[in-house]
């Protein structure tokens, strides 16, 4: 189970913190089985896997972050939106 609490996260999976280039926080995320936990609106949470060569992406802000699995570790790419 993760735990999510003003920004830090406990975990008990192997979870690591993936954040953009602004230091904000996108997902936590486990590399050896690709599972992918974020936050929506409202506190929500969403679970799901990515397979390795799989992306996804997420906005923030005036940032778009792309997340890309690869076959040892997440990455991620940023890329500036025009407001």
């Amino acid at each position: 189970m993760t735990v999510w609490s003003k920004g830090v996260i406990a975990t008990e999976k192997r979870f690591r913190e993936i954040r953009n280039s602004d230091n904000r926080l996108l997902c936590v995320v486990n590399d050896s089985t690709g599972e992918v936990e974020t936050r929506g609106p409202h506190h929500s949470s969403y679970i799901f896997n990515i397979p390795i060569g799989g992306t996804f992406t997420v906005v923030r802000d005036n940032l778009k972050s792309l997340v890309t699995r690869t076959t040892t570790t997440f990455t991620v790419e940023n890329y500036a939106i025009d407001v």
